[in-house]
């Protein structure tokens, strides 16, 4: 397969997700918990059926490809592609009644990601991001921001969980409390789909994820939209992002301008 191609993939994982967040939405009120995680990280039936419902739609399109869901686990084929799924980021949210969640599918052939597509069911947003395509929200194309000036910017910042070590929380805490003084603004959230889309929108100027806090799953397809985009992403130390670095040495996305500027910075934590 060519990059011609990845544009196909963009539009129907859009298309996927756009139908698995519609089927949450009428799941909702009903949905019920089928199993803990940990002591609240739960999983829905809710999450199951748009699971259930994904994987049936990529493999009736792409069968030989592979499926990694976050439920499911891999479903192996021989080919390079594999689908990245999160059938419904914000499960807990989405569990106490909050209405803005997320439905993500990321491609990757040969370990790259080359496809993505979020839907935010509430606001009925489509990002959409296909390697050398660019980035669109809904159809029209969309670029990171321009800043260039640390105290001009916007910063988003993933704060650390209570499984994290304690080194680990003190030290981002602290990055945190760094960042406040050296920002225009630091937007505290947890919702990393939706902030890195807004990165890659310029909403943003930035976004710091601690390692530790969430899945691979959680944020690929918004890892290409932002360098789609325009920006930059790397790991907190500056390294090239893989799954497996994700998870020691968390994220930083930017625009050009900004991102040397915040290594110095979040490279001391990891």
């Amino acid at each position: 397969m060519n990059s011609v191609d990845y544009r196909g993939l963009a539009r129907d994982a859009g298309s996927f997700v756009k139908k698995a967040g519609t089927l949450l939405a009428q799941q909702q009120a009903s949905a019920k918990i089928r199993g803990y995680k940990d002591i609240a990280d739960i999983v829905t039936t809710a999450d199951l059926a748009s699971e259930t419902l994904l994987v049936s739609l990529i493999h009736k399109k792409y069968p030989s490809h592979s499926v990694d869901s976050e439920e499911m686990g891999v479903k192996k084929q021989d080919s390079p592609y594999v689908w990245i799924i999160d059938p419904l980021d914000g499960t807990k949210e989405y569990a106490r009644g909050i209405t803005e969640y997320n439905c993500l599918i990321a491609v990757a052939q040969n370990d790259e990601l080359v496809a993505g597509a979020m839907w935010r069911e509430g606001t009925h947003d489509l990002h959409i991001c296909a390697k050398g395509y660019g980035s669109t929200l809904n159809g029209k194309p969309i670029m990171v921001s321009a800043t260039s000036n640390l105290k001009k910017s916007f910063v988003g910042f993933h704060i650390p969980v209570g499984s994290l070590s304690d080194a680990l929380i003190d030290s981002s805490m602290a990055l945190m409390r760094d960042l406040i003084g050296r920002a225009y603004r630091v937007r505290p959230g947890w919702d990393d789909a939706r902030l890195l889309g807004w990165v890659a929108q310029g909403v943003l100027d930035a976004h710091v994820v601690i390692p530790g806090t969430n899945k691979w799953c959680d944020i690929a397809p918004a890892v290409l939209l932002v360098t789609e985009a325009g920006g930059t992403v790397s790991t907190m130390k500056g390294n090239p992002l893989t799954p497996e670095r994700y998870k020691t040495e968390g994220l930083l996305a930017s625009n050009k301008q900004l991102q040397a500027i915040l290594l110095n910075r979040t490279k001391i934590v990891v």
